[in-house]
Parts: structure tokens; sequence; C-alpha cells
């Protein structure tokens, strides 16, 4: 699933990244930045305050994005463990093909690990149809000590000067077959005709 060496030089879609302080944009969570003006007008300063945490993300932004003067910023999306992802404080999560269904109703929770990794390809006839929202990544035995998920729920955007940065914390890098993988799924679910 992933190369023998992360190429520290370049970003590409599915990289995994380390210590990525992830934004959780809530209206009620936010705390929205103004300032007075000189004639004694508040005025929303466009920053705000987000409750954010440190974890792995994955860049899902198209390798060619990163060429020089291409876009302004790249996206990344956060990932999640299997423990965490199956707790049962996260009742109302549920993957979704139309309604959200939570994970103990769901058909794919009598699954193995390796049956949901077969979920990363998509078929018609796949039994695993209701797993588009995410990307199951196996356990490399040094990151990840468990399969993580990709969540594209939680996706978000970093400028592309921050590109370097975000670079030192690259750890791993899917291989080629897992990356066009990745890229069918991700374009699946956001090509999806919604009910």
């Amino acid at each position: 699933m992933y190369e023998t060496f992360a190429d520290s030089k370049e970003l590409r879609q599915g990289d995994i990244l380390k210590d990525i302080y992830l934004p959780r944009f809530g209206i009620t969570d936010a705390q929205f930045v103004h300032k007075f003006e000189p004639d004694g007008t508040l005025r929303f300063s466009n920053q705000t305050i987000l409750p954010t945490t440190c974890q792995f993300a994955a860049v899902i932004s198209q390798c060619c994005e990163f060429n020089p003067g291409k876009r302004n910023s790249f996206s990344l999306a956060g990932l999640i463990g299997l423990s965490e992802w199956l707790m049962p404080a996260r009742k109302a999560f549920g993957a979704n093909l139309a309604e959200i269904v939570p994970w103990n109703k769901s058909a794919s929770s009598k699954h193995t690990t390796d049956q949901l990794l077969k979920a990363n390809s998509i078929e018609a006839d796949s039994e695993h149809g209701e797993l588009v929202n995410v990307y199951f990544l196996n356990a490399d035995g040094k990151h990840f000590l468990e399969p993580h998920l990709i969540d594209f729920t939680r996706v978000f955007s970093v400028r592309m000067k921050e590109m370097e940065r975000v670079l030192k914390n690259k750890v791993l890098q899917l291989d080629d077959e897992h990356r066009v993988e990745l890229q069918y799924k991700l374009a699946y679910f956001y090509a999806r005709p919604a009910n």
C-alpha cells in the first residue's frame, strides 16, 4: 500500500502527514474576531479562532496541483484511527451513500479489516457501497499501529506558500496502485448522485 520510502521533495495525492492541526468549524465554537475602526465602529476583521486537533492528515489534491503557479491552495483531509471510528460514543457517525447509518447497524460492521480494505475499490456489485466517505489505510507498524481512514468529510485547504512546511511532516506515501484507487474513491464520493 505504501512506498518503501516517502519522497521528501514533493507532495502527492495520498501522502500521509503527521502533526497537522486540523480545524473543526462550528458556528457555536468559533470566536469571530472584531476590531474597532478609527470612527469607533466595531467590524469583523476576517479572522476566526477555531478549535483544532493535532493529528494525521492526507493530501487529497491531485499531484498536478503542486506545479508552481497553478493553484493558490491545496486540500488535506483528516484521518481517524479505526478503533476511534468504531467507538460507541460515535453512534451518530455513519458511512453514507445517501442517508446516515449508525455503524453498529451497518452491514459493514460485521466485516473484518481485510474486508473493509476491499471497500476502497468502487464496484457496482460491492457489498460495501455505503462506505463512500472514507478510504481505508493499512497499519504500517511505525506511524499507524492500527488501520486508519481518510475522512472525505473533514477536508480543508492550506495556502500553497505553506507547502514546504507541510512537506516536512510527510511520513508515508501511497504506491501508484493505491493512489489511483484513492482517486477513484474520492471522485466517486464527490460525483455520486445525492438522494
